[in-house]
């Protein structure tokens, strides 16, 4: 589910995330054995890492909702030791905003 989650991110997001920071939340995976990861799930993929927006957008949304009622956004600031200012903070609505809708015309 990592290795989906992060190709996924990698593959519609204008800046995935950065396997350093999958290391920070899931500290048990170091930066390398999430590569290794990557490489051995492309490869049973056969490289076939082709996503629909459909699907893409049916998971993102429902990951952003849970997200919402949780607050993951704000625990992983916190875990991260960022302090989110209310200009970043507006970006990353905004941002968020811009890639929902996208997404949703997309569909």
């Amino acid at each position: 589910m990592l290795c989906s989650m992060l190709i996924a991110s990698k593959m519609w997001q204008d800046m995935g995330c950065w396997n350093a920071e999958f290391s920070k939340i899931y500290p048990q995976f170091t930066t390398e054995s999430i590569k290794r990861l990557e490489r051995l799930f492309v490869a049973k993929l056969q490289w076939n890492t082709i996503i629909s927006s459909s699907v893409y957008s049916k998971y993102y949304f429902a990951l952003r909702a849970m997200n919402e009622k949780k607050k993951f956004r704000t625990k992983y600031l916190n875990m991260m030791g960022i302090q989110p200012t209310v200009p970043q903070a507006r970006r990353i609505g905004i941002a968020s905003k811009k890639t929902a809708m996208v997404l949703a015309r997309s569909v």
